[in-house]
């Protein structure tokens, strides 16, 4: 905002500096000066808001994060092993399946001829 407010000159601007006390160190600032401590303080940001960085500083600052950590990890071991049963159990059902669709069929055949033989039948009598 105060980039803005001095990159932008109005008439009003010379009516307000002529009564305006700022200390000489401020008003000795310039855009070049200004743009340079913006870079370096977004800079400084970035870095702070590094998501790797973030988990040192949890793990440096308190030694409870990585227990939580620890725990969460063995949670997700737990459910891996349940999620690989899940997956032979659902496996195991599509054999069964599969092998009851072949039964079926089976049976559909045999009633298929079954039934064409009966038909044969009737229709010489």
């Amino acid at each position: 905002m105060r980039k803005e407010d001095e990159e932008r000159e109005t008439s009003s601007d010379m009516f307000i500096r002529g009564f305006e006390k700022r200390p000489i160190e401020i008003s000795k600032v310039t855009l070049n000066q200004l743009g340079d401590w913006i870079s370096k303080i977004n800079s400084i940001l970035d870095q702070l808001s590094d998501q790797q960085k973030i988990h040192l500083f949890h793990i440096r600052s308190s030694p409870q994060f990585v227990e939580k950590l620890v725990e969460e990890i063995e949670a997700k071991r737990g459910l891996e092993g349940r999620y690989k049963k899940l997956a032979t159990l659902m496996v195991e059902k599509q054999t069964k399946a599969q092998e009851q669709i072949a039964k079926a069929d089976q049976e559909l055949q045999t009633v298929v001829t079954s039934t064409k033989e009966l038909q044969k039948q009737v229709s010489l009598n």
